[in-house]
C-alpha cells in the first residue's frame, strides 16, 4: 500500500515537463532558417532560441502550448503547437519597422551580367534595374537592356515594365528589339506593346501587339523587306516558395499574322545565398519563322535595397520582366 501511495504522488513528478515541442523556423521570403530566434511558452515561463540551423526544442508542462516566435525586423508569430507535431514556423518582415529605417527608404535592385546568343552572337550583357518605391511613395517600375553581337551580327533589345500596383488592372510592358544579323541575312526591328494581367496561382497572361519591319531571304532565296502587324499573347508561370520547384519560372509568347508568326519559350532560374540574390540564370529559344536561336543569360545582384514579405509578385518582377 505504501509502495502504491509513493508511485501516486511520485507520478506527477515523472509527468512534468515530460513534453517536448520541436521545430524549425525560415524565412518566409528566403526559406532560409533562421537561428536565435526567440521561442517562449506562455504561460509557462519558459523559453529557449533556435541554434545555428534554425531549429528548437523546448519542454512544456502540457502536451499542448502557445508558443510565441520573435525576432528583430520581423512580425511576431504566436500558435498553438502539439508535441506529437514538429512544426515549420514561416517569419514574415516587419514592413513597418522596415520603412521606418532610413536604409530602406528608396528600395531599387541593380544587376549586370552576361547575355548572348548562343549561335549567331554569343557576346553581349544585360543590366536589369528595378525600383519598388522611394519613401512612401510606390513605384513599381522596372527596366532591362541587353545587348549582344559577334562579327556582323548584333542585337540590342530594351524593355520597360510599370507595375500599377492596382488590383483588377493590367500592368504594361513596352519594349524595343533590334536584330542585325548580317551575317546570317537577318533582321528585325520591333516595337511591342503587351498588357499582363497576374492570375491565381502565380500565372499570368499577356495580351498586346507589335509592329515588324522585317528583313530575311525569301522562298526563293532573295533578300526581302517586309512590314508586320501581329497580335501577340503569353502566359507566364512562376513557381513559389512553397513548391520544391522554387525560384523557378517560365514563359512563352506566340505572335501572329498571316504573313509572319514567331514564338518565344523561356525559362529562368534564381539561386539564393542567405537573403539576397547570388545570380539568376535564363534562357531563351525562339524562332522567327524560318529563323530560330537560343538566347542565354547569367546576371549578378549588385545591389538591393529592398524587402519582401510573403508571397508577393514584386519577388519576381525582374526576372518577368528580363525574360520577356
Amino acid at each position: 500500500m505504501r509502495i502504491l501511495v509513493f508511485i501516486v504522488l511520485l507520478t506527477p513528478l515523472v509527468s512534468y515537463g515530460q513534453y517536448k515541442l520541436t521545430g524549425i523556423v525560415r524565412d518566409s521570403v528566403t526559406r532560409e532558417t533562421m537561428p536565435g530566434v526567440n521561442v517562449i511558452i506562455e504561460n509557462q515561463n519558459k523559453g529557449t532560441v533556435t541554434n545555428a540551423k534554425g531549429e528548437f526544442e523546448i519542454e512544456s508542462k502540457t502536451e499542448s502550448a502557445r508558443v510565441t516566435f520573435s525576432f528583430i525586423g520581423f512580425n511576431t508569430v504566436t500558435l498553438t503547437i502539439r508535441a506529437s507535431v514538429s512544426v515549420s514556423i514561416e517569419l514574415t518582415y516587419d514592413k513597418q519597422l522596415l520603412e521606418e529605417n532610413p536604409n530602406h527608404h528608396v528600395k531599387a535592385n541593380l544587376e549586370l551580367g552576361y547575355f548572348g546568343d548562343r549561335e549567331y552572337a554569343p557576346y553581349g550583357a544585360i543590366l536589369n534595374f528595378s525600383i519598388q518605391s522611394i519613401g512612401q511613395k510606390s513605384i513599381g517600375l522596372t527596366s532591362s537592356l541587353k545587348y549582344w553581337e559577334h562579327q556582323k551580327n548584333s542585337g540590342l533589345d530594351f524593355s520597360i515594365y510599370k507595375d500599377l500596383g492596382i488590383p483588377f488592372l493590367p500592368n504594361i510592358l513596352l519594349s524595343y528589339k533590334s536584330l542585325d544579323y548580317a551575317y546570317n541575312k537577318f533582321g528585325l526591328k520591333q516595337v511591342r506593346g503587351l498588357v499582363s494581367y497576374k492570375l491565381p496561382r502565380f500565372f499570368a497572361i499577356d495580351f498586346g501587339g507589335a509592329y515588324n519591319d522585317l528583313t530575311r531571304l525569301n522562298q526563293l532565296e532573295i533578300l526581302t523587306n517586309e512590314q508586320h502587324f501581329n497580335g501577340i499573347i503569353g502566359l507566364t508561370k512562376i513557381f513559389s516558395y512553397d513548391s520544391f520547384l522554387k525560384n523557378w519560372g517560365l514563359y512563352s509568347t506566340l505572335s501572329y499574322n498571316p504573313n509572319w508568326t514567331y514564338y518565344e519559350l523561356g525559362t529562368y532560374k534564381e539561386f539564393y545565398i542567405k537573403k539576397f540574390t547570388s545570380f539568376v540564370f535564363m534562357a531563351k529559344y525562339y524562332n522567327y519563322g524560318t529563323f530560330d536561336g537560343i538566347l542565354f543569360s547569367i546576371r549578378f545582384n549588385i545591389f538591393d535595397t529592398r524587402y519582401y514579405c510573403c508571397h508577393s509578385w514584386a519577388v519576381y518582377s525582374d526576372d518577368i520582366n528580363a525574360l520577356k
